[in-house]
């Protein structure tokens, strides 16, 4: 659960008093329009446009996540892991290709291209966009229900504590010595906790007045966009614009 998100039971409380503002506030851009941006370079990578327009694009979100504050370090880390995944399929379509042609091996180089551009940029994105946030942000303007809003909360406070629960019994099992059988077994405590995670997440949930529909609910944080972080996020747009409009152009009157 979210402990920034705090709802009151009253049906006489105020929907929208907010307190102070989020750590969301202070980023450059605002992790709902980052992730907005991310969605729409997604679904512009599966247009058939020009191989240099997808990599301006990527480069485009390589300089945000830097300005999100992702270290250089982790962003070409994320680029060797992506470089890598696409070349294993790279070669398993040469491998199998019926026949090597100049144009069976221009696909192969544009799915190339755009499974390494749309991994690199998808493993960028979990450093990029706080999630949690972007759900109490939509939560605050109305977009999004209690029930489906603190569902999708615990959802992801879930991965982050199944993750340092896994860590935690591997590093046990290898301690103590136990064999790849008896690892396996050690996933069941796991379930266990999964178990355990949800009912107390449903508990939370209960005494937060979440079954009362007609309560109306305040929030601690204020998670929505400052003026600078929203004229940053149009620059942002209008750049790739940009971007397109001149990489397109150069592909149709090459010079």
């Amino acid at each position: 659960m979210n402990p920034s998100v705090i709802s009151a039971t009253s049906p006489t409380s105020a929907s929208s008093a907010t307190h102070s503002s989020a750590p969301i506030r202070t980023r450059p851009l605002h992790d709902a329009h980052v992730l907005a941006l991310l969605m729409l370079f997604f679904i512009g990578v599966a247009f058939p446009v020009a191989w240099h327009t997808v990599v301006a694009w990527s480069l485009a979100m390589m300089v945000l996540a830097k300005i999100q504050g992702m270290s250089w370090r982790a962003i070409l880390i994320r680029f060797g892991l992506a470089l890598l995944l696409s070349w294993s399929i790279w070669l398993w379509n040469m491998i199998f290709v019926a026949e090597r042609t100049d144009e069976t091996m221009q696909k192969a180089n544009q799915i190339l291209l755009r499974v390494t551009t749309m991994t690199w940029v998808a493993l960028m994105s979990g450093t990029m966009v706080n999630l949690r946030d972007v759900v109490s942000t939509a939560l605050q303007r109305g977009w999004l229900s209690m029930n489906v809003a603190y569902a999708l909360q615990l959802g992801f406070g879930a991965i982050g504590l199944m993750r340092a629960e896994i860590k935690r019994i591997m590093l046990s099992a290898k301690l103590r010595g136990l064999n790849w059988r008896e690892r396996f077994l050690q996933w069941l405590p796991i379930l266990i906790f999964a178990l355990r995670h949800a009912t107390r997440g449903a508990m939370s949930l209960r005494a937060r007045g979440l079954v009362e529909h007609e309560a109306k609910k305040t929030f601690y944080y204020n998670y929505q966009s400052t003026r600078r972080q929203q004229i940053a996020a149009w620059l942002t747009l209008l750049l790739l614009i940009a971007i397109t409009a001149i990489s397109e152009w150069l592909r149709r009157y090459p010079m």
